[in-house]
C-alpha cells in the first residue's frame, strides 16, 4: 500500500480553520477553539451538568445551528424546567431538541443539507442505533470522520472521577475539550487554551461548596 505523502510545515501552518471567536467568560475557559472536533463534559447528577450544557449550547447559536440530542431525560418535565430555567426560547430558531434520536437517524440527519453545525449527544450511556445495539468507540471514530467539519459535545456519567464505561472513557482521551461538572462549577482541560473554571449558578456554587 502506497504511503500518504508527508505534511510540510509550510503546508501545516497555511492550513485555514474554521475559529470560534469567543467572548468573555468562554474565551477565558476555551480558548480559541475551531467550530468542529469533539468537546467531552462529565459528572455526576445533580451537579449542574444539564444547566451548563444548556448555557454553552445558547451561546453557540451565536455561531452555528445546534442540535441537542435528549438521550437520557428525552422530552421529560425536568428537561422542560431545565430549558425554560435557561430561557431557551430566545434561541428558539438556532436550537433544535431532538428526543432520544438513536445514532442512525441522527447521522441520517446530519448528511442533510444545512444540517446542525454543533450536536450535543445528552448522555452517551444511552445513545444506540434504536434496536439493541449501543454506541462503542468504533462508531464513534466513524462519525469523527464522517462529519469532520461539524463540533460534537458529548456528555457523559461518571463512576467516581472518571467517565462511566470503556467508550466514554476512549472518547474522553481522544476529545478536544474535556469538561468535568462539579458543584455547579465547570473545570477545563482544552488544547486551545483558557482553562479557567465557569461557575454555572452562583448561589448554587456558593452553596454547594459551603456545605461539603
Amino acid at each position: 500500500m502506497k504511503l500518504k505523502r508527508a505534511i510540510s510545515l509550510q503546508e501545516l501552518n497555511s492550513k485555514v480553520y474554521k475559529d470560534l471567536v469567543l467572548d468573555e467568560p468562554w474565551s477565558h475557559s476555551l480558548g480559541e477553539p475551531e467550530l468542529a472536533g469533539v468537546w467531552f463534559v462529565y459528572g455526576d447528577s445533580g451537579n449542574g451538568k444539564t444547566s451548563f450544557c444548556l448555557q454553552l449550547g445558547k451561546y453557540l447559536t451565536k455561531h452555528g445551528k445546534v442540535a441537542y440530542d435528549s438521550l437520557e431525560q428525552g422530552d421529560s418535565k425536568s428537561f422542560k424546567m431545565a430549558i425554560n430555567r435557561e430561557n431557551m426560547m430566545e434561541v428558539k430558531n438556532r436550537f433544535m431538541i431532538l428526543n432520544r434520536e438513536p445514532f442512525d437517524e441522527l447521522f441520517k440527519r446530519l448528511r442533510r443539507h444545512k444540517s446542525a453545525d454543533i450536536i450535543f449527544i445528552d448522555t452517551i450511556q444511552y445513545l444506540s442505533d434504536g434496536e439493541g445495539k449501543m454506541f462503542n468507540y468504533s462508531d464513534y471514530r466513524s462519525m469523527k470522520n464522517e462529519f469532520k467539519n461539524k463540533l460534537f459535545v458529548i456528555v457523559s456519567q461518571t463512576e467516581g472521577n472518571v467517565p462511566r464505561g470503556s467508550t466514554a472513557r476512549s472518547i474522553r482521551f481522544d476529545a478536544d475539550v474535556k469538561i468535568i461538572v462539579k458543584g455547579f462549577k465547570a473545570e477545563f482541560n482544552s488544547r486551545f487554551g483558557g482553562n479557567q473554571d465557569y461557575i454555572i449558578n452562583h448561589e448554587k456554587y456558593t452553596e454547594f461548596y459551603c456545605t461539603v
